[in-house]
């Protein structure tokens, strides 16, 4: 599995170094991705067989055909 390391912007602003990791999230924002996050956990709402079969699922057929029809030429 592999690790990443969160991004965290940061701004030279007057020889000082300012740093912009939790300017750049708003409220707003973070209770918009914990309510999908959470969307996608709770069994009770298939958000991530949903999320597979409407987004991921057609995503990789299509990228399959491509290679497909590429390989064949």
């Amino acid at each position: 599995m592999w690790k990443t390391q969160p991004t965290i912007r940061m701004k030279y602003f007057d020889g000082e170094i300012q740093n912009t990791a939790s300017k750049t999230g708003s409220k707003k924002r973070k209770t918009k991705t914990a309510t999908f996050l959470l969307y996608l956990y709770l069994p009770n709402y298939n958000g991530t067989q949903m999320l597979f079969y409407n987004v991921v699922n057609p995503t990789i057929s299509t990228i399959d055909d491509f290679i497909n029809t590429y390989m064949r030429k």
